[in-house]
């Protein structure tokens, strides 16, 4: 299975309403049992404006990213491991930490 916290390119087949969709670079957070939980990516930046649990992930060597991205938490799904493909690079230290934090925050129901 891959490896957390990198960042791959996914096939997540066509989207309903406001999901993302089609074959785009995503953050795998976790695998397990051949499934894998991801955080999808948009170069759409003005959703950094527009929707909280987001994070701009900007394009560089580490990430091999083409352009400057946005991870999209609230979009947060579990996929068959299947629909991972090619890694493309990897997040920093402080990337993965902002995920960790905004996604307990995100998940913890109050």
């Amino acid at each position: 299975m891959a490896d957390a916290w990198g960042i791959y390119f996914i096939d997540l087949g066509v989207p309903i309403g406001h999901e993302q969709g089609y074959e785009r670079p995503a953050i795998l957070v976790r695998s397990i049992h051949n499934v894998g939980i991801i955080l999808p990516l948009t170069t759409r930046t003005d959703d950094l404006n527009r929707f909280s649990y987001t994070l701009r992930i900007n394009r560089g060597a580490n990430n091999k990213l083409t352009a400057d991205s946005v991870a999209l938490l609230f979009q947060i799904r579990a996929i068959d491991a299947r629909r991972i493909g090619r890694n493309m690079g990897n997040l920093d230290r402080m990337q993965i930490e902002i995920i960790k934090t905004q996604l307990k925050d995100l998940l913890n129901p109050e």
